[in-house]
């Protein structure tokens, strides 16, 4: 039996992802979308029109949408699906996509936006870095999701600008205290107590010895530019 899966471009349904019995993907636009004056086309390999695109045409960017090929395996690994298997792991973490594209059950109504933050301890927030490097994405935990920007090995968000985080200093998290309307000495405290006490633990983790040595860096970087 084929399974679908909705494919949302910001809030407008714009096509079903299909994958067979045999586990062989199309992707076709619903007709909704082609008959939206403003409609665009997801990608330049995935024209405007009413053909359905084979796993040939359509996978590459599906594909693309995913975390990079390390850490795919350990989210399968804890979803109990195969890393192969994009589909699959679509269905599961296609509702955290970073960018404008979501992947929900066909026929379940776009969740509503409700965007909110709940602070974390820094014990709660020591936690979940422990377990990143084990469970990217927080993967099989209901109560804690992270974006699929999160997955990549690149950094896929800017703090007061800057993208590169051995270039982050004071002045940027300045601006990012500006841009989210948080008091400058706050942000400033908050993230020096995190590096320090990053720094602390970081003896008495299981991280691997690349890891470490990364996380160590820039902590140090951090605290030099603050």
């Amino acid at each position: 039996m084929a399974k679908v899966l909705d494919v949302y471009l910001q809030r407008d349904l714009a096509g079903h992802l299909t994958q067979d019995a045999q586990g062989d993907v199309a992707f076709a636009y619903a007709d909704s979308w082609l008959s939206n004056p403003q409609a665009i086309p997801l990608s330049h390999s995935l024209p405007l029109n009413r053909d359905e695109f084979p796993r040939k045409a359509c996978g590459g960017f599906f594909s693309g949408i995913l975390p990079e090929e390390g850490i795919r395996r350990l989210i399968a690994r804890n979803l109990g699906i195969s890393p192969r298997n994009d589909f699959a792991m679509l269905e599961q973490i296609g509702g955290e996509c970073a960018g404008a594209v979501t992947f929900i059950h066909k026929g379940e109504a776009l969740p509503e936006l409700t965007p909110h933050y709940r602070e974390l301890s820094n014990d709660e927030l020591l936690a979940i870095l422990r377990e990143l490097p084990k469970r990217p994405l927080m993967a099989g935990d209901k109560e804690v999701r992270l974006s699929l920007a999160g997955a990549q090995n690149k950094m896929a968000m800017k703090i007061g600008g800057e993208y590169v985080f051995g270039k982050i200093g004071a002045r940027h998290f300045e601006k990012f205290a500006e841009e989210s309307k948080l008091a400058k000495p706050i942000v400033k405290r908050r993230v020096l107590e995190l590096a320090e006490q990053l720094l602390s633990q970081l003896e008495i983790t299981e991280y691997l010895s690349a890891l470490k040595t990364l996380i160590k860096g820039r902590c140090e970087r951090v605290m030099q530019k603050a």
